[in-house]
């Protein structure tokens, strides 16, 4: 199944609910035999629904395909938030399906928010660490701090896993423990 990826509106029509689409479809490929999720949140068009690159798609399907169908050795899922760790400095995720390590590709992340408990945006800075995105922050807020990846309809990610798939989205609360 292909993810659906970003996109603001297409015919004057609003990207409504995406973000509850794209979750339902990764919760469907969890909870089901032999459906596994294509990530293509790196190949949207922010105003067309269907992106004019095929070839992404098509050859993320094909690792799918390659992995889990045929058995070959190959990183083929996209990487995916497992974990969320407060630390002295900020925050530490960690993900799955890395493969050698996880890449900002570009100066800085993209569609990541970092918000105290009560909604206020934090700054940050974002770094990986192998399998880890690892969230600088001053001081991390009593009331706990929300982190949202690519959680609105137009977004092009661009943390990526060794493979160059780009991470799924994500949403989570993080507390001091």
């Amino acid at each position: 199944m292909v993810q659906l990826p970003g996109y603001r509106s297409w015919q004057g029509v609003d990207a409504n609910d995406w973000v509850t689409i794209r979750a339902a479809q990764e919760h469907v490929a969890d909870a089901m035999d032999e459906v596994w999720l294509c990530s293509i949140g790196d190949a949207g068009e922010e105003f067309d629904i269907h992106p004019k690159d095929k070839y992404i798609p098509g050859h993320r399907l094909a690792l799918l395909a390659l992995h889990h169908l045929y058995g070959q050795d190959t990183l083929a899922d996209a990487p995916r938030c497992t974990r969320a760790v407060a630390t002295d400095k900020g925050i530490c995720l960690a993900f799955e399906n890395a493969g050698e390590g996880l890449a900002i590709r570009g100066e800085c992340i993209n569609s990541l928010e970092v918000r105290a408990g009560d909604g206020q945006s934090l700054p940050y800075k974002a770094s990986t660490q192998s399998d880890k995105l690892v969230i600088g922050l001053a001081e991390i807020p009593d009331d706990g701090v929300e982190i949202s990846f690519a959680q609105d309809k137009w977004h092009i990610i661009n943390l990526m896993n060794s493979a160059n798939i780009p991470a799924l989205p994500f949403a989570c609360t993080v507390v001091r423990s």
